[in-house]
């Protein structure tokens, strides 16, 4: 074992409300730059998530 110190990590997981808009912070752009992204409510998300996560899948019973 080595002599390091032992680091824990826990994961954490927070799920916005489906009506919660999620949008750029104006700190994160550039003076009068537009951000990548347009608004989305979080549940848009997580669906854009899993679809692209799970729309590939092959299911064969």
């Amino acid at each position: 074992m080595s002599r390091a110190k032992k680091r824990y990590s826990l994961p954490f997981f927070y799920l916005g409300g489906p009506d919660l808009e999620i949008n750029c912070v104006p700190t994160g752009l550039d003076k009068g730059g537009s951000p990548q992204y347009l608004p989305a409510t979080a549940e848009q998300h997580y669906e854009e998530m899993y679809d692209a996560a799970y729309s590939a899948a092959v299911v064969s019973i």
